[in-house]
């Protein structure tokens, strides 16, 4: 989603076996209620660019066979090179709730990456979650 207001509402969604991200905003505050994430190769939560919105209800369980060296629960930047800076506002910063990511929980694997990826100057509000099994951490 690209810069899609808060008048947006997502209920009741259910992305499975993706080959990128199950749900990504590119700034923007659309809402996202009751998300189901299965078996998706890069990351379950992907946002950036100033997204205000919320998400709650989430639960999530990556790919064992996950083709990307850094997917994983969470990917969370701010503005970032070339488009603009780390500092630029509105701040990536949503309020995220009763959220459920599950890696591959596979010890041998040798792709995934973090439950949490915190970064480039973003910012969340995250309660009620529980983060396992990915294989670099959890944050």
């Amino acid at each position: 989603m690209v810069a899609v207001g808060s008048g947006t509402q997502l209920d009741h969604i259910q992305i499975k076996y993706n080959d990128d991200d199950a749900f990504e905003w590119f700034g923007g505050a659309a809402n996202l209620k009751y998300g189901i994430g299965t078996g998706v190769t890069d990351d379950n939560l992907d946002y950036a660019f100033g997204y205000q919105g919320k998400i709650q209800f989430v639960v999530a369980h990556q790919n064992k066979d996950d083709t990307q060296t850094s997917g994983g629960g969470f990917e969370v930047d701010n503005s970032e090179p070339p488009i603009g800076t780390f500092e630029d506002t509105p701040i990536t910063n949503p309020i995220v709730s009763n959220v459920t990511m599950i890696g591959p929980g596979d010890p041998a694997a040798t792709k995934g990456g973090q439950g949490m990826l915190i970064r480039r100057g973003a910012g969340s509000r995250i309660y009620n979650g529980i983060i396992q099994g990915f294989r670099l951490a959890g944050f």
